[in-house]
């Protein structure tokens, strides 16, 4: 279960809070998509938890998922013992995982691979800097923007332009070369 969550949450790159609050109905498999419609809040009041909106109106978005990943998730469903549409998509709850519940697991796995630590949104700019680091051209940019629910292209450009600083000095190095 854990394996399928993590796999999920770097495959699609939405905020903690998003991933949390997926159920079983925003999964289309068929599509090879999720709906991101709402987010999981902690310790609201008496409850433990409360859904609402995510983050922006922009973030209410569709995202898709490779076929591998949509393996997975079929995988995952079959050995899933409620698939009410309306229960959460991990744990076989109609309660969310807990915000500390996944940072000890991530933090659990992160060790035993012997990867630094990251904050859990480190996988978000993760996942963002792997879709921009080939290609900076703007289509590439607007799909990037759409899947993490910026409200505009220029929000994604101001977060992660510094990925390709790098880039930068290999196209003046080839601009030296032609001049």
């Amino acid at each position: 279960k854990w394996y399928t969550f993590f796999t999920l949450f770097f495959s699609i790159g939405c905020r903690m809070g998003e991933m949390r609050g997926l159920q079983n109905k925003h999964v289309d498999l068929e599509e090879g998509s999720i709906r991101i419609e709402q987010q999981c809040l902690n310790n609201i009041g008496n409850k433990s938890f409360m859904l609402s909106t995510p983050k922006t109106k922009s973030s209410v978005r569709t995202v898709y998922i490779s076929p591998k990943m949509c393996e997975t998730l079929k995988e995952y469903f079959r050995s899933n013992i409620n698939n009410d549409p309306e229960c959460f998509l991990f744990f076989n709850s109609y309660k969310p995982v807990g915000v500390s519940t996944i940072r000890r697991c991530f933090d659990k796995y992160t060790k035993m691979a012997k990867l630094r630590h990251i904050k859990i949104h480190g996988i978000r700019h993760t996942y963002t800097t792997w879709l921009l680091s080939d290609n900076l051209n703007p289509q590439d940019i607007g799909y990037v923007s759409k899947q993490l629910g910026h409200a505009s292209v220029r929000e994604t450009l101001d977060t992660y332009l510094y990925i390709h600083n790098k880039k930068n000095k290999k196209v003046m190095n080839n601009l030296n070369t032609i001049f």
